[in-house]
């Protein structure tokens, strides 16, 4: 190969993939992140009525991907503006230990 034809080689730019292979997509990646619109209304259904979501499936399924490139990003765009935690009353000291947590273990500060 001649030097003139590996400068046209090197000058070629293959483009990238939009997807991530293997991998999760990421939050920065949710422009890529498609055809899953009916999952992340669910999700988005399911929290306004619960504070805990659990999303299980098979391995490779895509659950990671959903939540990182589909659900948070529709979060942080608005989606529940009424959601969000709720404060704890600053005359209560909680303490969590190990896994567990219980009003027992608050006390009036």
């Amino acid at each position: 190969m001649t030097s003139k034809n590996t400068g046209l080689l090197e000058a070629i730019q293959t483009p990238s993939s939009p997807f991530p292979g293997l991998r999760p997509f990421e939050y920065k990646e949710s422009h890529l992140f498609f055809g899953r619109d009916g999952q992340i209304e669910k999700l988005l259904d399911k929290l306004t009525r619960t504070r805990f979501l659990a999303v299980v499936g098979a391995s490779g399924s895509g659950k990671s991907s959903l939540v990182r490139a589909g659900l948070t990003p529709a979060l942080r765009g608005g989606m529940m503006t009424g959601a969000g935690s709720k404060p704890m009353k600053p005359s209560m000291n909680c303490q969590m230990t190990g896994a567990a947590w219980s009003p027992k273990r608050c006390s009036n500060v």
